[in-house]
């Protein structure tokens, strides 16, 4: 893992200490979680949703991913995901949630 003590960018220090304690509190969460409980959901109507715990976990790593290669686009130009890759999509992430 990274020592945090020697990023010196402020920006880029609070964001990891950020990251790192969202995944704590995120892997205690899902330690929590009874594997065959993953696609349960608690309101499934015509009038209202919910989504599973596995699809909360597959949106946050989505999201995650996107805002990890938009900022290695800015900074190197390029996407860190590979040509083509659709940012933010979620299709092919839900059979590979696992937990940590």
């Amino acid at each position: 893992m990274v020592d945090i003590s020697k990023i010196t960018n402020k920006e880029a220090s609070r964001f990891i200490k950020a990251f790192l304690a969202d995944r704590e509190i995120n892997c205690e969460f899902y330690s929590r979680i009874p594997e065959d409980k993953l696609d349960f959901k608690m309101v499934d109507t015509p009038e209202r949703k919910s989504d599973s715990p596995r699809e909360s976990l597959t949106h946050q790593i989505s999201k995650q991913r996107a805002s990890f290669a938009g900022s290695n686009f800015q900074r190197n130009g390029a996407n860190a995901l590979g040509a083509g890759t659709k940012m933010g999509a979620q299709e092919g992430l839900m059979d590979q949630v696992k937990l940590f």
